[in-house]
């Protein structure tokens, strides 16, 4: 599995209740045969290492990975070191994943900050939802690992100024510290769309969300959004819709309370 896959793998997983959270300490000379696990897992480590073999396929918990654990699978359990794996289990919609998935990580310290705030709502009551927020963010850092230190100064910088007119690849290449060629090379690579697709793509999400919340003219929203005029923003908006952006916010205005 590659990363895109992983990550993939990593947003399609819905949890829908917290059931144990659990920090697991594992012998040296551990061997252990797990059948039919309830639930789903995910698995980190802070010191020594586990090796879970399933359907003939052996995965390796280290502190440089996290580990998903499949509701249902028969493994057997071995560590040859003594260990130490913060272990959260739960349930969630559908069958997102069969197998063991190793996800690499940069580092497990903000990770284990998230599990021990987990482990602190477990000790109270009628706190569901605050754990599955905790939880969620758990499975939203992970699907963005690897989105790499290298990209990830022009990525914060999309995100958080994508309506900004100044944003070009020379100025996102310049936080990299790469060239611009390169750095368009690897932002395709990773996201499968160019840097202005992807900054497009951004302008025209927040355009539907505020012509659906309504309050702004249309000119408003294109001024909010980064375009550089009314007709721009117009045509693209049709071209990429297939309405324009007036009809769009009369067909899903959101009535409010």
């Amino acid at each position: 599995m590659n990363e895109k896959e992983e990550k993939g793998l990593v947003r399609a997983i819905k949890p829908v209740s917290v059931n144990e959270i659990m920090l697991v300490r594992s012998p040296k000379g551990r061997r252990q045969l797990f059948r039919d696990r309830p639930c789903y897992g995910i698995s980190f480590c802070t010191e020594g290492s586990l090796t879970y073999t399933h359907e003939g396929v052996s995965y390796t918990s280290s502190p440089d990975c996290a580990i998903l654990l499949p509701e249902g699978a028969t493994y057997l359990l071995e560590g040859k070191v003594a260990g130490v794996f913060p272990l959260v289990n739960f349930k969630c919609h559908g069958t997102p994943f069969t197998k063991h998935t190793v996800i690499p990580i940069a580092s497990v310290a903000p990770y284990l900050e998230d599990f021990e705030r987990l482990r602190a709502l477990a000790v109270g009551e009628d706190n569901e939802q605050e754990k599955l927020s905790v939880l969620y963010h758990i499975l939203f850092r992970l699907s963005r690992e690897g989105e790499s230190s290298l990209l990830s100064p022009a990525v914060r910088e999309i995100e958080e100024h994508f309506a900004d007119k100044a944003l070009s690849n020379g100025s996102l290449a310049a936080l990299c510290h790469v060239s611009e060629v390169y750095f368009r090379r690897l932002f395709v690579a990773r996201f499968g769309t160019t840097p202005k697709q992807y900054i497009l793509r951004l302008r025209l999400n927040r355009a539907k969300q505020m012509l659906s919340e309504g309050g702004c003219s249309v000119g408003e929203v294109a001024e909010g959004c980064g375009f550089g005029s009314l007709y721009h923003f117009c045509r693209t908006f049709h071209e990429a819709v297939g309405v324009t952006p007036g009809e769009y916010a009369k067909e899903n205005r959101i009535f409010r309370i």
